[in-house]
């Protein structure tokens, strides 16, 4: 029987699932969000997949709303993401149909975030799309302001797709007439 642990925290407690046989982990802190001082799992999830490596699946269980969280998780090595709110939302203001509304609502996002990051498939996201080139540093997760994607955000908004500043992430594209805001 497949184990999977959930509630792993730190890069330690990772390399110990792996090494004990665990098929996969869920990098997640039990909505200790609430609690001040505590780590934020998108912030633990590249030490912990770093740490494992390819010795199990990796997913994350940290407080997902849009596309552009479910991006982030992955670039920052996620093999699969749990989304929790966003479904119960759905269920509370439609059953059923909400449920299903919200996970399109999901994809859509997704798909769209996907595309401004210049990324053609999901399967070849990697880091550099939530990495913060101001920072420096390989480490560095772009934050809510999200002001170093590249992209025309005039041309996105005329398109109807979500403006780009907001969604924390970093394009790779570099094309003519795409210029730095």
């Amino acid at each position: 029987m497949p184990l999977v642990i959930k509630g792993v925290q730190t890069a330690e407690d990772a390399r110990l699932c792996a090494e004990y046989g665990c098929e996969a982990l869920v990098v997640s802190n039990h909505g200790g969000h609430a609690l001040q001082g505590t780590e934020g799992t998108i912030e633990m999830l590249p030490k912990i997949a770093d740490a494992v490596g390819d010795r199990l699946e990796v997913y994350f269980d940290g407080g997902l709303r849009k596309g552009a969280d479910v991006l982030k998780a992955l670039a920052l090595g996620a093999r699969a993401v749990f989304v929790g709110l966003p479904i119960f939302w759905g269920l509370s203001v439609n059953g059923e149909e909400g449920v299903r509304h919200c996970l399109e609502i999901l994809r859509t996002e997704l798909s769209v975030t996907i595309g401004l990051c210049g990324v053609t498939d999901v399967k070849r996201v990697d880091r550099s799309v939530a990495q913060d080139p101001a920072s420096g540093s390989a480490g560095g997760v772009v934050g809510e302001h999200g002001d170093d994607l590249v992209g025309r955000q005039d041309d996105a908004q005329t398109a109807g797709l979500p403006d780009a500043s907001k969604i924390g992430l970093h394009s790779r594209r570099r094309q003519p007439g795409y210029a730095r805001g």
